[in-house]
């Protein structure tokens, strides 16, 4: 798949359109989801600031926070080739710099990056470049030698997959693509044998979907190019196996979703009318409820849980009018959830607009923003910090 193909797989992804009105400035949700508000209201002072650019701009990378606080920013394609990328580089918080380490033994991007418990990043998956077929590769990358090397290959090549540390230390990778259809089996990564295993099937073919592990240490997949739009599952690691749970009310491609503090699972999508909302699960329960409304629809926006339990949205692409005649918008805006009172409150605005990047929660408290797609369709080298 072409960057530009991921990039407009990322615009749809989050939320596709929404009934909305702008007047002086202020976004009002015409929709149906729960709790609508009238208007966002503004919290404490916060600002976003431009930090240190990165060698070379990148999209469909992945960014790791390390155990020393350092920030690995691997792969993704550049515009200026169309091509993935070997290289990898390091934010440093003390600096606010990027600096160069070790390249990857294979170029790829739309891969999936996963801290390890003895602080090692296991890359696994994504693509070289248009045309190509997802890679069934993987590799660690070791912070203490700043290097990386091969590690066992998964039973097939995935892409849009998800990958989901466990309890246990292993590696939960689950569906995705194979380049030709959408793959409905799933496997393990053991890290003291550096080799993947199969584990069980998913009932529904995942893919764009995301997951995320619970307090009890089951994993939820949601939504995300299902076969059966809005589709969810929970993996057992004690069982190996597979059941589906509640029914997702968003029916959208790449849902952001996060855990809260308190044990519900936070991810975003359409409502029936089409309107930008928030739902929760209940893993007591099995269920999904609606939430409130976003102030706007954010394709390709970033999700971030913050260490006070709310939740940063920041960027993505706003869009508009019929599918004969989209409009769309690049946003820098940010806005924020607040899980004990469900409602979004404004946060201000990125120093430029931008979609796609990654967002990495730092040890400081800061969020770090980087690279992603621009307001003239180009990538972006830069970055900036969320300061709460």
């Amino acid at each position: 798949m072409s960057p530009s193909a991921w990039l407009s797989g990322a615009s749809r992804g989050f939320v596709r359109t929404v009934a909305s009105m702008v007047l002086a400035g202020i976004v009002f949700s015409t929709g149906s989801c729960s709790g609508i508000q009238t208007a966002l209201p503004t919290p404490a002072p916060h600002s976003f600031a431009a930090t240190g650019s990165m060698s070379v701009a990148r999209v469909g990378h992945t960014a790791t926070l390390l155990p020393d606080g350092r920030v690995l920013v691997a792969g993704g394609v550049s515009s200026a080739t169309g091509l993935a990328l070997s290289s990898a580089e390091l934010f440093d918080p003390a600096t606010g710099e990027f600096s160069p380490t070790g390249a990857m033994t294979t170029p790829r991007y739309d891969h999936t990056a996963t801290l390890l418990a003895d602080g090692q990043v296991l890359i696994a998956g994504g693509i070289v470049g248009d045309g190509t077929w997802p890679m069934r590769s993987a590799e660690l990358y070791d912070p203490a030698t700043g290097k990386f090397r091969a590690t066992g290959q998964m039973t097939t090549g995935r892409l849009y997959d998800s990958a989901t540390l466990l309890a246990d230390g292993r590696v939960l990778i689950v569906g995705g693509t194979n380049g030709s259809e959408g793959v409905s089996s799933a496997e393990l990564y053991d890290p003291e044998a550096g080799t993947f295993a199969a584990t069980g099937s998913t009932s529904l073919v995942h893919y764009h979907q995301s997951a995320v592990r619970l307090a009890d240490g089951r994993v939820l997949i949601v939504s995300g190019g299902s076969l059966a739009f809005g589709g969810a599952e929970l993996y057992d690691p004690a069982r190996a196996q597979f059941t589906t749970t509640g029914s997702s009310l968003a029916t959208t491609d790449d849902a952001p979703i996060v855990l809260l503090p308190d044990g519900r699972v936070l991810m975003f999508g359409d409502d029936a009318a089409g309107s930008a909302c928030a739902y929760l699960y209940d893993a007591a329960s099995g269920t999904f409820s609606a939430g409130p409304a976003m102030a706007t629809n954010r394709g390709g926006a970033s999700v971030t849980l913050m260490p006070d339990g709310r939740v940063l949205v920041a960027g993505g692409v706003w869009s508009s009018g019929s599918e004969a005649r989209p409009t769309s918008t690049m946003l820098a805006t940010a806005e924020i959830f607040e899980p004990d009172v469900s409602r979004f409150v404004a946060a201000g605005a990125m120093t430029i607009p931008r979609s796609g990047q990654t967002a990495t929660l730092l040890k400081t408290g800061e969020v770090l923003l980087v690279g992603g797609s621009g307001t003239d369709g180009g990538y972006l080298a830069s970055a900036e910090l969320y300061r709460p």
